[in-house]
């Protein structure tokens, strides 16, 4: 093989070899944005938006439940007897309401509720009594079979 000729093959395969870089750079390139739009479409699908409204809808009640105790902390502040029981109860339906939020978003995550329904969750939060259509739950654990109730 001559100088001439052998020089002539290596910067063909010179080329050669940057034009398989430059293929794999748009190869790569093409699968980064892929996967981008890929991910895009599963957030859009997956409904995070639901969380995220979720998660700034409890802020914001915590943020007017922090606001109403300065209010009533500032304003009640000759009658403190009444303000520790207002705060009390605060505390106790706030604690009752993100009780429901966490189940709604229990939910919501085992696909069980396909829309939001806080009314609903919130009206079965708030009745903690029994009615009188319910039937008392007969318990069997440690019955025994001859003894009568």
């Amino acid at each position: 093989m001559k100088p001439e000729e052998f020089e002539r093959l290596k910067q063909q395969e010179k080329a050669h070899l940057l034009e398989v870089e430059k293929l794999k750079a748009r190869l790569k390139e093409a699968e980064r944005l892929r996967s981008i739009g890929q991910a895009l479409n599963d957030v859009r699908a997956a409904g995070s938006t639901d969380a995220l409204d979720a998660s700034l809808e409890r802020v914001q009640f915590e943020t007017a439940a922090h606001e109403a105790r300065m209010d009533m902390a500032i304003d009640g502040s000759a009658d403190s007897t009444s303000t520790v029981d207002d705060v009390a109860r605060t505390d106790e339906e706030f604690a009752a309401l993100r009780a429901a939020d966490l189940v709604k978003q229990m939910k919501r995550s085992m696909g069980a509720l396909s829309e939001p329904d806080s009314a609903s969750i919130q009206e079965s939060a708030s009745d903690k009594g029994t009615t009188e259509d319910e039937k008392p739950v007969r318990k069997t654990i440690g019955r025994m079979t001859g003894q009568s109730e």
